[in-house]
């Protein structure tokens, strides 16, 4: 810093040049001048704008009082009495802060000491420093406690001015900043029409009351240039940077993102090829913008742009080139951004490469992940996902959903698969292309920092460069689209009739020769009614598989190279989505409903039977180019957990049909065997009747309305001959733990149990066959050749025994001993027939000889 002079007659010999501060305020020893007016508010004081005393080179100041002046950024500067200067000599500036060092902010009058506010240092009059305890030696009043509350007084105004002065250069930098950003968004217009950059406001950084000579330039670009300048330089970057992100939100959300979108919907609806778009670029000289140079001229650039959409009466997927029309929306994009590149961003590199990393992400990733889960994880999004390292881009996010909807075709028909090479080589050229343009733009930047300095691919080329399996991806989609569709859009309830008749086996003539049986009937599948929502499932799976293994799709080419293998987990993959869907779908109906659970059960034997044999089906269909499809084509895997699922299902049908059963019979019948004893007909006897013909109504009504219809015969008499054993043995509990049975009992006992056996074979009789003659329609008079009484024996194991107490019943002791002998009793134990020999008979020799019969260790003798 200069030295101060340290007397008048130095002074007055070398006058100082006048500083080259744009403005003073002068303070002297009497008290804060300001020249017209001075506000005072709390802890600062707001000065007038004409206490600012501007140098010119056209004409003299004079300084009237002498002393130190503190300019607009805090600098004291010692201007002595009468010193007058010129606004064009800035070499002699003198003073505390003309040297350019930073001094805090003091006030010094003339004549006197002043503490400067840091560090309690003296400013003397002649601008000399000493410390405050030398402070005496300078002036003999300084000393006097009237002085040292004149310095603070004049130290806390000093303080008050600094703070003032602070805030209004806040204040100057914050209108400076909006004026800035007003500019940029009065130069630029972004509409869905078009673009405009037009002259500006020339007198957007003047301040008012000046003339327009010191206005800037009405031309619109130094007016932008000067705008972005200002932005940068005043808040950091940040306001340029938000002023970016504002052009990057109107030309994404009203220029590129309806541009994608219109494109996309033409082939989405079906209403014909996409409108072609037509830009028309223009320049001429307009008039500016308001301000202080209004009525000056200056050059206005459009960019305007319509659409025209070409007659057609087809979808848009048969009538145009998808890569032709995707490669129109690259050219107009590019061209709209070449034009935001000249005359918004003016070129530069710095405001190209912020609003690429609005644009296209901050960081372009390198390369896709090569893990075939991420890739299923992507396409099951519709689209693969767009990583980026710092931020994903959403324009980047629509561009590649719209290649996947419209330039991946969705079928695989021979001209498809024939064209698909061509297909792939023109969208990787054609992006290749777009990406080189954006590079030239400065839009999107090179990462060069992998292996071999090559550069990282953009989105789009890593979707152009896997255009094959991306084709393979969207294929997959779209079956296991339309497999969900038909699961959850289809009626689970109608069914239809799959398998084959299989006879019944011949228990009683086992040496039955059937000439016309192969032996393959144990391998068959059983007539039954399945969903036909499975039907459909499963016609889809074997069309999948015949895709997947026609000779078009295992073509050597590289472009079909992976479809077949994703076409047979395709059709792996549309069982699993029964399984999954089914029973999360109609759970409560599974539950529930008889016949619901019925058709699952059967539509998961029906897969489970075809995952049998599906895999050796089609594995010797798949050419020799695929040897691996070939040995690991199979389904087996999957038919345990069909099994599992339908056993479940009906299982747990089955469980609550004989809750229900307990329910309806069991509580009736509950004190039937405490009431054999009685010798005439009681209440209980009747109750007994009632849950009888209660119970025989359920199972009745299960079998015509739910599983008679839908169940295969196997799996239906062995369904209902479970619900039957459970009504058996709720009577036969009864009945062998009486402890007495009087004969009006036993005779009662015998013929409930005979009409209940007449009543329960009714439900084993085959529809078919009965309406064919072959087996009875009404009932019969005798059961012991009808097939419905066999498969009613070998479905109900409770049926022998049943029979067998109620045969007993009308059985004397004479008759229960020649019974023995014809193995009536073979299903009944010793210790139970022994039972009821002692409650149904009174005691004696006969009796105790047949008891000792029945005993185990006469058996065992």
């Amino acid at each position: 810093m200069q030295a101060a002079r340290t007397s008048s007659a130095s002074e007055a010999a070398h006058p100082p040049s006048p500083p080259s501060y744009s403005s003073y305020v002068e303070v002297n020893e009497e008290k804060t001048m300001t020249t017209k007016k001075s506000t005072k508010r709390a802890g600062h004081v707001t000065f007038s704008p004409s206490v600012i005393a501007r140098p010119s080179s056209s004409r003299v100041t004079v300084v009237e009082h002498p002393g130190v002046y503190v300019d607009a950024l805090g600098r004291a500067v010692s201007v002595p009495a009468q010193s007058s200067f010129d606004g064009s000599d800035d070499a002699g500036a003198t003073g505390a802060g003309a040297g350019g060092g930073e001094l805090p902010t003091c006030v010094v009058a003339a004549g006197r000491e002043r503490i400067s506010k840091s560090g309690g240092n003296i400013l003397n009059a002649d601008n000399s420093r000493s410390d405050a305890r030398d402070s005496s030696s300078s002036s003999s009043s300084s000393n006097t406690p009237g002085t040292s509350k004149a310095a603070a007084a004049d130290l806390e105004a000093a303080r008050r001015i600094a703070a003032s002065l602070r805030a209004q250069v806040r204040r100057r930098r914050s209108d400076l900043k909006h004026r800035a950003a007003a500019a940029v968004d009065r130069s630029v217009s972004i509409t869905r029409d078009g673009i405009t950059v037009g002259a500006g406001d020339g007198g957007a950084f003047t301040k008012k009351g000046t003339t327009t000579g010191s206005s800037i330039k009405t031309k619109s670009h130094d007016s932008l240039a000067d705008a972005y300048d200002a932005l940068s330089l005043l808040s950091a970057g940040q306001g340029l940077d938000d002023a970016i992100r504002l052009i990057y939100s109107n030309l994404y959300e009203l220029v590129l993102e309806p541009l994608i979108a219109d494109h996309v919907l033409s082939f989405e609806n079906g209403a014909g090829p996409p409108p072609t778009v037509k830009l028309h670029k223009s320049e001429s000289r307009g008039v500016a913008a308001g301000g202080v140079g209004a009525g000056s001229r200056g050059m206005i650039y459009k960019l305007d742009w319509s659409k025209e959409r070409a007659s057609s009466g087809g979808a848009a997927s048969d009538t145009t080139d998808p890569i032709a029309t995707w490669s129109h929306v690259l050219d107009v994009m590019s061209s709209v951004l070449k034009f935001v590149k000249t005359h918004i961003l003016l070129d530069r590199s710095d405001l190209c490469h912020m609003l690429g990393g609005h644009l296209f992400g901050k960081n372009a990733p390198s390369s896709p992940p090569a893990s075939s889960i991420n890739a299923t994880a992507s396409a099951l999004l519709k689209a693969p996902s767009i990583l980026s390292a710092q931020e994903a881009s959403p324009l980047l996010d629509k561009m590649v959903r719209a290649m996947w909807d419209t330039c991946l075709p969705a079928s695989s028909s021979l001209d498809v698969l024939a064209g698909l090479p061509d297909m792939a080589d023109s969208i990787s050229n054609r992006t290749a292309s777009f990406e080189a343009d954006l590079i030239d733009m400065e839009l999107l930047l090179q990462d060069t920092s992998m292996v071999g300095g090559s550069a990282a691919l953009s989105p789009l080329s890593v979707f152009a460069s896997n255009y094959e399996r991306r084709f393979g991806e969207k294929r997959r989609i779209f079956i296991l689209s339309e497999g969900r569709d038909i699961l959850l859009k289809g009626d689970y309830h109608n069914t239809t009739t799959v398998g084959v008749d299989v006879k019944p086996d011949q228990a009683d003539s086992p040496l039955e020769f059937d000439e016309t049986d192969d032996g393959m009937s144990v391998f068959a599948l059983h007539k039954c009614s399945v969903s036909q929502v499975a039907s459909n499932l499963m016609a889809l799976c074997r069309q999948t598989m015949d895709d997947a293994v026609d000779p078009r799709s295992c073509a050597p080419s590289a472009a079909n190279a992976a479809l077949p293998p994703q076409l047979y987990r395709t059709a792996r993959e549309l069982l699993d989505l029964y399984r999954a869907i089914v029973p999360s779908a109609y759970g409560s109906e599974i539950a529930s409903v008889p016949r619901t659970a019925a058709i699952l059960h059967n539509d998961c034997v029906f897969f489970a039977h075809n995952c049998l044999t599906l895999g050796l089906e089609y594995k010797e269909k798949f050419p020799a180019n695929t040897p691996r499809l070939r040995q690991l084509c199979t389904f087996v895997d999957l038919v345990p957990p069909f099994r599992e699922l339908a056993e479940r299902a009906m299982g747990s049908m089955i469980d609550r049909q004989k809750a229900q059963l307990y329910e309806v019979v069991g509580s009736r019948i509950s004190i039937l065997g405490d009431a054999l004893r009685a010798n005439e007909s009681v209440v209980e006897w009747t109750d007994a009747e009632t849950a009888l013909t209660a119970g025989t109504y359920h199972l009745r009504h299960i079998s015509q309305a739910a599983w008679r219809p839908v169940l295969s015969r196997d799996i239906y008499g062995r369904a209902m001959g479970n619900l039957v054993d459970t009504i058996f043995s709720l009577f036969l509990d009864q009945v062998m733990n009486a402890h007495d049975i009087s004969e009006p009992a036993s005779h009662y006992v015998g013929a409930l149990f005979r009409n209940t056996t007449r009543t329960m074979v009714e439900l084993f009789v085959d529809e078919g066959r009965s309406a064919s003659g072959s087996s009875f329609t009404s009932r019969p008079s005798s059961y012991t050749d009808s097939a419905a009484l066999k498969t009613a024996r070998s479905s109900c194991n409770y049926w022998e025994k049943f029979t067998a107490v109620g045969e007993f019943m009308y059985m004397s002791l004479s008759d229960i001993t020649a019974a023995l002998g014809e193995g009536t009793f073979r299903s009944v134990s010793g210790p139970e027939l022994s039972k009821l020999i002692v409650a149904a008979f009174d005691d004696s020799q006969k009796r105790t000889d047949l008891l000792r019969l029945l005993s185990p260790s006469e058996n065992a003798v």
